[in-house]
């Protein structure tokens, strides 16, 4: 009997990201957390754009910085040391 070693998550654009950042560094841990600090200031960006076609200007930008430095995203940007 095999052994089953999938978490059965379905991420397709983690794993692209996960394959691409391999492919270019192995297991470069500045790498990957340069291109998690870099992919989440475009979010950031996006999410303060899109808070101002519904808010003014000052609410929009308060939004996007708690967006920005909010807990809940410590794991997307925390380097990993290896």
């Amino acid at each position: 009997m095999s052994e089953e070693r999938s978490h059965k998550s379905y991420r397709p654009l983690t794993v692209l990201t996960f394959r691409l950042k391999y492919l270019f560094s192995e297991l470069s841990s500045v790498s990957y957390h340069l291109l998690n600090v870099g992919l989440h200031a475009v979010v950031c960006v996006l999410f303060l754009r899109i808070c101002r076609l519904f808010l003014d200007k000052t609410s929009s930008l308060v939004a996007a910085l708690l967006f920005a430095v909010h807990p809940i995203h410590t794991e997307a940007v925390s380097l990993l040391v290896l």
